[in-house]
């Protein structure tokens, strides 16, 4: 279908085409009359040809007139582009110059300090405006050994050794290995800062500065903090209410192991703190036993420090279990005074006495369930798989009493010594009664390295290298037992004080009870935990 404009041409090109053929017989005509112009149009053929003007011309004039359309076309379409493109262009100066603004409003947001030392240790002289922020008065430190010491209280020999190792072309140590020798987390004030390490290498390829990055994570932390702190009151209910028995006989242990230590800590108190860490730790009372550590440490420094204020966290954690779990209002079951009962039982005979105690009897796998859960939760905090089997008799709850504490070490001794990341450690704690309650627990560990025990027995003074050359293997494992003495070479939060075994032993001795121990290397190790059949009737009689 013809445009309107093709159509006009042609009628253009049509009309100008009629002009020839007029023209033509006007001529003929004036020449020859009438018969003339009709003799011409009749019998001269370039008349025809001329009288076909107007359809020549009138095609022609279309084709030039669709040439027109298609230019016309080309024109509003490039138009129409070169808008499209102007408006594209307009919208992405527009987002680049939004994320731009972003950009400069997120910069001047955030609390990071940049500025780089080199060789000899010299801060540079470009610092982001952030550094002064974080680190007040820093402008005026010139050196990274001062910077490090004045903020995150690290000694300049530290700085000043790490410095020189990383220039040392013949430590083969990595630079992050290098850097991590300095601590990267301080407080300054009420604020908790970070400080990163990134080498700055020149077009050599070797190190030429090191850029240092100091970020505030004071909200990070305290955020980190709050949901530690929830998790770990999600645990201490969860285990309160899957043992309540349990938790309320953990409870009264802790008071009295507080009661025992009083207000201020000293050597003579290691063992109970040890303890109490130990049985803190499995009720997920997590920031207690950091504390206790720390009073652990401190102690060791020559200190005598202060238990109120771990002390009181204690008592606020366990009465808010207790609130939420409505432990004090036990409805369903007839609260009897520990104290009372005893009393009670030590008036009465034996046979009834007996009854009595039969009263307290719960199956062994739940009274201990506790104790399998925090060794599974200790092994998952160092990477390590332990799987935790109790059998047996019942188990009376002055029994439960007896070993809860011996277990607890036990336990925290064979996930820190025995476990391994490459095997699964299977630890079997079973209990029977014949003439005295015997609990034994085994494992499949490496068992006790008696090579170790002996060298460590001489580096500490306690024996002499012809003691330890002539000395059984058994007297050796009972090294294991010796106060003070560990194989592990640092401490650690839940080892490495030689306390625990030694504290295990004697928490059963001070009863009446025993512990004993054997191992093979290479197979695993047992405990044969041994304790009175019947405290109460003894006591009766």
């Amino acid at each position: 279908m013809l445009s309107t404009a093709t159509r006009v041409w042609a009628a253009y090109g049509a009309a100008f085409g009629v002009c020839f053929p007029v023209m033509a017989v006007g001529i003929r005509a004036a020449q020859g009359g009438y018969d003339g112009a009709l003799a011409a149009v009749t019998g001269d053929p370039l008349i025809w040809i001329i009288l076909s003007a107007p359809l020549f011309l009138g095609g022609f004039a279309a084709l030039g007139g669709r040439k027109q359309d298609e230019v016309t076309g080309l024109n509003e379409g490039l138009e129409q582009t070169v808008a499209d493109r102007t408006a594209e262009l307009a919208s992405a100066l527009d987002e680049v110059e939004a994320a731009r603004a972003d950009q400069v409003a997120l910069l001047a947001a955030l609390e990071v300090g940049l500025v780089s030392f080199d060789r000899s240790g010299a801060l540079s002289g470009a610092r982001s405006e952030a550094l002064g922020r974080v680190l007040r008065g820093s402008e005026k430190v010139g050196d990274i050994e001062t910077l490090l010491g004045r903020y995150a209280g690290i000694a300049d020999s530290t700085t000043r050794m790490v410095r020189e190792l990383l220039w040392d072309d013949s430590f083969w140590s990595p630079f992050d290995e290098t850097v991590a020798m300095l601590p990267s987390r301080f407080k300054v004030g009420d604020r908790s800062l970070e400080a990163s390490f990134r080498p700055v290498t020149g077009e050599d390829g070797e190190l030429s500065r090191v850029l240092v990055q100091v970020s505030d994570r004071t909200d990070t932390a305290r955020a980190e903090a709050e949901q530690q702190s929830a998790k770990a009151r999600i645990d201490r209910l969860s285990m309160a209410a899957r043992s309540p028995a349990a938790f309320e006989r953990f409870r009264r242990e802790t008071e009295g192991l507080f009661d025992l230590c009083g207000d201020t800590a000293g050597p003579e108190h290691v063992r109970p703190l040890h303890t109490l860490k130990g049985i803190s730790r499995i009720f997920a009372f997590h920031q207690v036993a950091a504390d206790i550590h720390a009073i652990e440490d401190a102690i060791q420094d020559g200190e005598r420090p202060s238990l109120s204020a771990v002390r009181a966290r204690f008592s606020e954690q366990a009465a808010d279990v207790a609130d939420v779990l409505g432990l004090r209002e036990a409805a369903k079951q007839v609260v009897v005074d520990r104290d009372s009962f005893r009393t009670l039982m030590a008036q009465v005979d034996c046979q009834t006495a007996e009854r009595m105690r039969a009263l307290t009897a719960r199956p062994a796998a739940d009274v201990l369930a506790h104790q399998a859960e925090a060794a599974g939760r200790l092994a998952n905090q160092k990477d390590r798989c332990v799987e935790v089997a109790i059998h047996g008799d019942d188990l009376y709850e002055d029994e439960a009493e007896l070993v809860d504490e011996a277990l607890t070490h036990l336990l925290t001794n064979a996930v820190t010594h025995a476990a391994s990341p490459d095997a699964v450690l299977r630890v079997d704690i079973g209990v029977s009664r014949a003439e005295r309650l015997r609990v034994e627990v085994s494992d499949n560990g490496a068992g006790v390295d008696l090579r170790r025990l002996r060298s460590k027995a001489v580096a500490e003074g306690r024996w002499t290298a012809e003691q330890a050359a002539h000395a059984s293997d058994n007297d050796v494992l009972q090294l294991i037992f010796a106060k003070g003495l560990s194989t592990r070479d640092a401490v650690g939060e839940a080892a490495g004080r030689g306390v625990g075994l030694a504290a295990a032993r004697s928490s059963l001795q001070d009863k009446g009870g025993s512990l004993t121990v054997t191992s093979v290397r290479g197979q695993g190790t047992t405990f044969v935990l041994c304790g009175p059949v019947c405290v109460g009737s003894e006591a009766a009689a």
